[in-house]
């Protein structure tokens, strides 16, 4: 479903006296911002996202993925050892390092992924993230989250247009806890949030 799609639904819903000035993508975004918080309080593999990310030679740092909102897990060498995090008690210890052939700790500052050691030879770390959608900006965009929750949308654009947001984070937790019971046989699968 597209975004036109959703407004072509919601309008015949609405009585004009009832509008509030929201715009469709507002109402969209505000949903879309309901569901990833839901989405990711239940840790949820619908907002996990795998990236990798090359290090030139004697780089030490890299900016993150577009969407990224924190780690889901510690960053993987092509090894598959999990870097360590930097932390202010053990931070001079890493900084006084050498460049190396691989990294051993990491530190994310701001939209920044650092390493420490520099790799003398560059190298590739795998990143695990929570991904968060972007906002919308055409009508012909899909919808956020490949039509798994277009009835969340459908349902609830009304009520985020007219100003009427009473129970819909209950809602919304409902619908997620359904989609994800569904997806995974039965039961929900977690995982833990770095940071």
């Amino acid at each position: 479903m597209t975004v036109y799609d959703l407004l072509t639904q919601t309008l015949p819903k609405l009585q004009p006296e009832t509008l509030t000035g929201t715009t469709i993508y507002q109402a969209t975004d505000t949903i879309t911002d309901m569901l990833f918080a839901a989405l990711l309080n239940r840790q949820s593999d619908i907002v996990r996202r795998t990236n990798q990310i090359w290090f030139a030679p004697d780089e030490r740092e890299s900016v993150l993925p577009a969407g990224f909102q924190g780690l889901s897990a510690h960053p993987e060498r092509e090894d598959g050892r999990s870097l360590g995090h930097v932390s202010s008690e053990n931070r001079g210890y890493y900084q006084t390092l050498e460049a190396g052939q691989q990294p051993e700790a990491y530190k994310l500052e701001g939209r920044l992924l650092r390493i420490f050691p520099a790799c003398k030879d560059g190298c590739k770390l795998t990143l695990r993230f929570w991904h968060k959608q972007p906002k919308v900006k055409y009508l012909a965009e899909p919808l956020p989250f490949a039509g798994l929750f277009d009835d969340v949308y459908r349902d609830l654009a009304p009520g985020v247009l007219a100003g009427v947001e009473d129970n819909i984070r209950e809602m919304v937790a409902a619908r997620i806890d359904a989609v994800l019971t569904h997806r995974k046989g039965g039961r929900r699968r977690t995982r833990s949030l770095y940071y």
